[in-house]
């Protein structure tokens, strides 16, 4: 009978070995993590077509390469920078990532209409992400600018091109539907 328990104490060591050795010493393996090659930055913006001069909230969900689908890790710093023609501002270089994988930055738009934002968000991971293309439109109307066309001196009856121009706050070109 001694053999036989011999045996079953070895077999319940094998077999449960990757749960507890047999000293009884926990050897649980750390929770699986992907290389950082497998992790991206998936941003949206809360608006794609904003006022020119005005602020969106961008967001970078971390996400696996190969599915999209989000991953939870949090603690990680994300330095933002614009890749677009026309600089704007963050409200913040960095933002960390919350328990839901994301990181939320406020940017202030350019103030020239038309201008395309391009946000880019990196780790120290070696994970990274870049928006669509943020392009600003021109605000409510505010002001005409006026244009006299030479000459300068006009004599009485004689007729003067005039142009006026409907502009928003920042004298983007307003335009008439």
């Amino acid at each position: 009978m001694s053999i036989l328990r011999s045996m079953a104490v070895l077999a319940i060591c094998v077999v449960s070995q990757s749960l507890v050795g047999c000293s009884g010493k926990d050897v649980t393996a750390p929770p699986p993590t992907l290389p950082p090659a497998t992790k991206k930055y998936l941003l949206t913006s809360s608006n794609q077509s904003p006022v020119a001069g005005s602020s969106v909230t961008i967001t970078a969900q971390l996400v696996d390469s190969a599915s999209n689908a989000p991953l939870p890790i949090a603690g990680r710093v994300v330095s933002w920078s614009d890749l677009g023609t026309a600089r704007g501002s963050f409200t913040s270089p960095t933002s960390t990532t919350d328990v839901g994988g994301k990181a939320i930055v406020a940017y202030s738009t350019s103030t020239r209409a038309g201008a395309a934002h391009k946000i880019l968000a990196t780790d120290t991971y070696g994970s990274a992400g870049a928006s669509d293309a943020v392009i600003t439109i021109a605000g409510p109307p505010t002001k005409y600018l006026v244009f006299v066309a030479a000459p300068t001196v006009v004599l009485a009856g004689e007729t003067v091109p005039v142009s006026a121009y409907l502009n928003d706050v920042n004298d983007n070109l307003v335009g008439c539907n």
